[in-house]
C-alpha cells in the first residue's frame, strides 16, 4: 500500500495516541498506516458510505489488523460510542464548511472533546470557515499548518490542541483571546510549518494569480454582481499580500 503525498503529511503529522478516530476514512489508509507505524495503538475507521467501507475493511483484513482497526458507517461521529476512548481525530478530504459541521455536532455529544488531545484537519475547500470555527467556536489552538503540493494541487493539514504554546490558557480552559487573528490571518493561516513554507508561498502566488484572472473575467461583464465579485476578489489579494509582507519582514 502506498500512500499518497498529501495521506502520508496526515500520518507525519500525528503523535502517538492511544485509539484514533478516522472520520471519511474512505479506503481505511490513515488508519492502516497509523497503526504499522505505531502512531496509533488502536483506530475507529468511519465513513458515511458502505462501499467505501466495504473496501477499507478488505484492505485492514489484507493488512492483518483486524483486531486493532474497527469499521463503522457513521454520519461524522453521530454513531461513534462516546465512551470510546478517542484521544485523536483525523477529517480530511472534504470542505471547511462540512468539517466544521461534523465538529459541531461531535462537539455537543463528545463532551466538547475534552478526551482529544489532537485533531488533525484538511480541509479542501473554505478553511476560512473551519479557522473560524475551530478559534471563535470551540476555542481549539491551531498549532501549525502545512502546505502540500501533491500532483499539481496544494493542501492544507491543521494540527490542532486543546492547548498548545501559541496561546494563554485560562482555569476554564478557555483560548486567551490574546492570540489574536486578523482577517489575513482567518483566510490565509498563521503558524505556516517552516518545512512547508516554501509551498506556502507558492500556494499564496497560484491564489493570487487566480484571483486576478477572475478579475479580468469579471471585468468584462456588468451589474451589482460583478462589481461586488471585483470588490471581493481584490479584497482576498489585499490579504495575500499583506502575508507576503509578513513572511518578506521576517526575511523568508
Amino acid at each position: 500500500m502506498k500512500l499518497s503525498k498529501r495521506l502520508n503529511a496526515v500520518v507525519d503529522l500525528m503523535e502517538s495516541c492511544g485509539k484514533l478516530c478516522d472520520i471519511g476514512c474512505d479506503h481505511g489508509y490513515v488508519s492502516i498506516e497509523s497503526v504499522l507505524r505505531g502512531r496509533a495503538r488502536y483506530s475507529i475507521a468511519a465513513d458515511t458510505a458502505k462501499g467505501p467501507l466495504d473496501i477499507a475493511e478488505k484492505n485492514i483484513s489484507d493488512a492483518g489488523l483486524k483486531d486493532r482497526i474497527s469499521c463503522i458507517l457513521s454520519d461524522g461521529f453521530k454513531r461513534i460510542p462516546e465512551d470510546a476512548g478517542i484521544d485523536c481525530v483525523v477529517i480530511t478530504g472534504m470542505g471547511g464548511r462540512l468539517i466544521k459541521s461534523i465538529l459541531k455536532d461531535g462537539a455537543d455529544s463528545f463532551g466538547g472533546f475534552n478526551s482529544i488531545s489532537q485533531f488533525i484537519l484538511g480541509p479542501q475547500s473554505e478553511p476560512e470557515v473551519l479557522r473560524s470555527f475551530l478559534i471563535n467556536g470551540l476555542s481549539l489552538c491551531i498549532k501549525k499548518e502545512l502546505c502540500i503540493e501533491d500532483e499539481g494541487k496544494f493542501y492544507t493539514l491543521l494540527d490542532v490542541r486543546r492547548f498548545c504554546g501559541n496561546v494563554e490558557v485560562y482555569e476554564d480552559h478557555k483560548a486567551s483571546m490574546g492570540d489574536k487573528y486578523g482577517e489575513a490571518d482567518i483566510m490565509y493561516g498563521k503558524y505556516i510549518d517552516e518545512a512547508s513554507m516554501d509551498t506556502y508561498i507558492r500556494q499564496l502566488m497560484h491564489l493570487k494569480k487566480k484571483n486576478l484572472t477572475a478579475i479580468s473575467m469579471a471585468e468584462r461583464g456588468s451589474g451589482d454582481s460583478a462589481a461586488e465579485k471585483i470588490k471581493e476578489l481584490k479584497y482576498k489579494n489585499h490579504l495575500i499580500d499583506i502575508k507576503l509582507e509578513e513572511l518578506d519582514k521576517r526575511g523568508i
